[in-house]
């Protein structure tokens, strides 16, 4: 797994909550989608909690690459961009720079590995709770450090 990069304007800890928030819209969309789309089929509900974190950012990657090349082009994404940046007043800046993050070799598109590497798929983001009322470092770091 490659290191954690930092996005500008936006600490690591409100860029997991952005993510995080950013994951769960993502999650309602889908859900939504596939409850409009089901004419009567028997498929198997979906459900928030069941869908899988990459699966998501596939399906968002598919709803968004319009002409279906593989990668998210400057065109396809405006609409996405704006919605990012209509969000809370403490995530903005992490909206305003989270397609700049996303595309890591700075060649004006993004690749579904990139994006699933900017959601935080491979760093378990989702899996994680986002308010940790604990202080400090963590008591046990010392038996979680290998020797």
């Amino acid at each position: 797994m490659k290191p954690d990069r930092e996005m500008k304007g936006c600490p690591r800890s409100q860029k997991r909550r952005f993510l995080v928030d950013l994951m769960g819209e993502m999650r309602s969309e889908m859900k939504a989608e596939s409850n409009n789309t089901d004419h009567g089929h028997t498929a198997p509900e979906i459900t928030l909690t069941t869908v899988k974190p990459d699966n998501v950012v596939k399906w968002k990657m598919n709803q968004l690459d319009r002409n279906q090349n593989g990668f998210l082009e400057r065109k396809e994404l405006r609409k996405f961009k704006k919605d990012l940046r209509k969000r809370k007043k403490k995530s903005r800046k992490c909206g305003r720079n989270f397609l700049r993050y996303c595309d890591e070799d700075q060649d004006k598109i993004i690749t579904l590995a990139e994006f699933i590497d900017c959601m935080g798929v491979n760093r378990n983001y989702h899996s994680m709770t986002v308010h940790s009322h604990r202080r400090g470092e963590n008591p046990l770091r010392k038996y979680l450090i290998d020797d």
